[in-house]
């Protein structure tokens, strides 16, 4: 999908890969804990601010 929106000229479609690795998976019903939400923002985080969004 991004690769086609790419291809049709709209750059402001990306893909981040979420690597699950490190993750405990201990929230309730198999959902991400509180850990897991810091982690996957420590890693999101980076990518999010090499967007240029303007904020």
């Amino acid at each position: 999908m991004v690769d086609a929106r790419n291809d049709a000229g709209d750059s402001g479609v990306h893909y981040w890969f979420l690597d699950q690795s490190g993750l405990d998976i201990l929230g309730c019903d198999r959902h991400t804990s509180a850990h897991d939400d810091r982690v996957i923002a420590d890693r999101l985080a980076p990518f999010l601010s090499s967007l240029p969004t303007g904020w």
